[in-house]
């Protein structure tokens, strides 16, 4: 240090100029030369350790540590503990099948502690617990809070059965977006392969009641029936690949605080859509069949019929749609019906899109691709030759020919409440009230985050 200050003193020798408190200045500057030189030397150090595949010891860790710190500011922001719900989720003891291993949740908790920074996680953050430990199906998942009294951040890291705590660690999301608290927690992994090895949970205060349901079906108004069973009363549930498919319900103190899926539906292999033709694309409405009933069992839903084909054709030019579609039912002893519309479009990742509704045996009203006013699909009996559609004051939002029964309607899907169908001489041949089509993929059944 003091060979470098009177290296600095003499290179500033020459060009003189008196400022106040120059010492002070002078240090500044040295320890940013210092900085700078130290940040070199680690980043080159780092370049020989991408080359050697395995070192012992805590040194590696520290430097790749010490390389990735952020600067001042850049931590994911803090979100306040603003609801008691939270706050009792927080305060929770520790759950899950590895809670009762003491030693490991102490080194669990200690790793985070020590990777705060590393992890984008203020260290004024000084307060850390596991709120969750689990094996399950061969994955490791631990739920870990950072938080003071009023602010907090969550984080999930996921491992191999036995990971210890620096695993866990390597395996821990670093956003740097602040993220709302809520009173459950959820998390899902799915592997490479298909849906091998996937693995979800779902965490809520200590004392709510933990609810699954597979039995859903679908009535003649739209509403879902279902029946459901309490798993848990520690406030926790997990799914991993080869269960069955099932809706999640978490309620405390009486008051349902999260349900929906456990696991989202989703299409493991991406399948380019057939253009249909007027009489329908054999391939395509057999994939959408799959699709649908995937989607069904996903949402909970047991004992509809087989998926049938309900309409085939080629949608309007205004749709974000198209222009080949496929409509796929499948109907409930309870009235109703679950209904898939599946569509081509440009520049979506798989090529098309999949749209779910609610309708009955003789009338399905399912939108069509895209966010606002999308328009719906409507598809009644073959007598069926105009549409009208209707808000809830009755005023007639939209209406169109149709051509044996179906026709697509421009209008917003979230504003249609009844659907009145007229054959060719204008006399009335159904007058439905319809839920408004507010989410895409439930089947009318909403999801509480």
């Amino acid at each position: 240090m003091d060979d470098e200050l009177r290296q600095a003193l003499a290179g500033l020798a020459e060009p003189v100029v008196p400022r106040p408190d120059p010492y002070r200045r002078l240090l500044a500057r040295v320890r940013r030369r210092r900085r700078r030189v130290a940040l070199a030397a680690v980043a080159g150090f780092a370049a020989v350790l991408t080359a050697v595949p395995v070192l012992g010891g805590g040194g590696l860790t520290d430097l790749r540590r010490a390389a990735a710190s952020p600067a001042p500011g850049r931590y994911q922001p803090p979100s306040r503990i603003d609801t008691p719900m939270v706050r009792r989720l927080l305060d929770s003891p520790t759950r899950g099948n590895l809670a009762d291993d003491y030693a490991l949740i102490a080194e669990i908790e200690r790793r985070y502690r020590d990777a705060r920074v590393r992890l984008l996680v203020d260290p004024a953050l000084d307060r850390v617990r596991v709120l969750f430990a689990q094996d399950v199906s061969g994955t490791r998942i631990v739920v870990v809070a950072f938080r003071n009294e009023n602010q907090a951040v969550i984080r999930t890291g996921w491992g191999a059965p036995g990971a210890s705590g620096a695993d866990l660690v390597n395996e821990t999301g670093t956003p740097d977006q602040a993220q709302e608290l809520t009173a459950v927690v959820y998390g899902r992994r799915w592997s490479a392969v298909a849906d091998r090895d996937g693995v979800a949970f779902g965490l809520a205060p200590a004392g709510c009641v933990a609810e699954t349901s597979s039995n859903g079906q679908i009535t003649e108004s739209g509403s879902v029936a279902r029946t459901w069973h309490a798993t848990s009363g520690d406030g926790f549930l997990t799914w991993y690949a080869g269960q069955p498919d099932a809706r999640w319900r978490f309620s405390c103190d009486g008051a349902v605080r999260y349900a929906g899926p456990a696991v989202p539906a989703e299409m493991r292999v991406a399948i380019p859509l057939a253009v249909a033709t007027a009489q329908g694309g054999p391939d395509t409405g057999a994939i959408a069949m799959t699709v649908l009933s995937e989607r069904m069992s996903k949402a909970g839903l047991s004992g509809g019929a087989e998926p049938q084909l309900v309409w085939a054709g080629r949608l309007p030019d205004w749709s974000v749609g198209g222009p080949g579609a496929v409509l796929v039912r499948s109907c409930f002893p309870t009235g109703g019906c679950a209904g898939l519309l599946r569509t081509g479009v440009a520049g979506s990742p798989t090529g098309t899109w999949d749209t779910s509704g609610i309708g009955q045996p003789d009338l399905m009203v399912v939108r069509l691709p895209g966010v606002g006013a999308a328009g719906v699909l409507v598809a009644g009996p073959p007598a069926a030759a105009r549409a009208e559609l209707l808000d809830e004051r009755d005023d007639v939002l939209a209406g169109g020919d149709l051509d044996a029964g179906a026709g697509a309607l421009l209008v917003d899907p979230r504003q249609v409440v009844r659907v009145r169908l007229y054959d060719q001489v204008g006399s009335l041949v159904r007058d439905v009230q319809v839920r408004p089509q507010v989410a895409a993929s439930n089947f009318g059944e909403p999801d509480i985050r």
